[in-house]
């Protein structure tokens, strides 16, 4: 009895040992065994591409658990046209990227640089050919005739978006006196000369073939009351 009594510590303790030993077994090979984390990128084919270019290393080998989230964060938005990311871990193995897009709603001038800008105006990135706009904005510099301007910003305007074919040109000086072109789709209206007859007899015709122009608010632009921008370009003398 004594004997028995004296190796129960000790047996104790052995069977501790055993079962410390079996756990983390178990946790080691349960380790090894998380599946790799998959990437799904969901949104714009002209995001999602690059954005699993950017990712894909830092996700690489990796299981859900161990991706760190903050660099695959800053890597998507290291592209200028992201404009939010939302980045979910769906157990076990998905790591979901959900984007959207910047809206270019127009192209300007920024220290020479021909550049898409957003809707209230705010750079996005150099132009290249993606997404072209209804309605584009291109600051013509202060050239004092404005027509070499326009003739530029046409040329880089026809570079960037080949598929923006019809549109409506005119100039106007903001409030600091510098000469831009506004681009409307809707028709063509090339200012050639300083006529500015001729300018409004090409702007008629386009409004004739296509009355959607009227609505451009561009046009009050032209430094002409609107109620007379719009009996002219219908033609009324009323």
């Amino acid at each position: 009895m004594g004997g028995q009594m004296e190796r129960r510590p000790w047996e104790r303790w052995a069977a501790l040992a055993g079962l410390l030993a079996v756990v983390g077994g178990a946790v080691t090979v349960g380790a090894m065994q998380l599946p790799t984390a998959r990437l799904e990128l969901t949104g714009p084919d002209d995001l999602t591409g690059p954005a699993r270019a950017a990712v894909a290393p830092l996700v690489a080998g990796k299981s859900l658990a161990t991706v760190e989230l903050d660099p695959v964060l800053g890597a998507v938005l290291s592209d200028p046209w992201v404009a939010t990311a939302k980045i979910m871990r769906r157990w076990p193995d998905r790591l979901e990227v959900a984007l959207s897009e910047k809206r270019g709603a127009g192209l300007a001038h920024r220290e020479g640089v021909l550049g898409w800008i957003d809707p209230d105006g705010v750079w996005i990135a150099p132009a290249e050919p993606r997404h072209p706009p209804e309605g584009v904005v291109l600051e013509g510099g202060e050239d004092p005739q404005g027509w070499r301007a326009l003739l530029a910003a046409e040329a880089a305007l026809q570079q960037v978006a080949p598929g923006l074919t019809r549109y409506v040109a005119h100039l106007h000086r903001d409030g600091r006196g510098r000469l831009s072109a506004v681009l409307r789709s809707g028709g063509v209206v090339r200012f050639g000369s300083g006529d500015p007859s001729a300018s409004w007899q090409r702007l008629e015709r386009v409004a004739a073939d296509d009355p959607k122009v009227l609505q451009s608010p561009h046009l009050i632009d032209l430094g002409v009351p609107k109620a007379v921008l719009v009996r002219t370009l219908q033609g009324s003398t009323s």
